[in-house]
């Protein structure tokens, strides 16, 4: 998981650099410097997720035994 994750940043970061190099006039410009300000704000929202994930206390079964 984590090493897809991090090619999909890379890409994203890749994608940023390009739109920052291309021509202040440049009509794609913007447009891929917003799918990469995107793609790093889901990248950053799905690790935020992965962590709130692993540190979840474990559910307790308390309440299944009681039948």
């Amino acid at each position: 998981m984590w090493s897809r994750d991090a090619l999909l940043f890379a890409i994203l970061l890749a994608l940023l650099s390009l739109a920052y190099r291309l021509p202040a006039g440049g009509g794609s410009q913007p447009l891929l410097a917003a799918a990469g300000i995107l793609g790093v704000v889901a990248f950053a929202g799905r690790t935020l997720y992965a962590v709130a994930e692993a540190f979840r206390p474990p559910e307790s079964d308390a309440g299944s035994d009681a039948a």
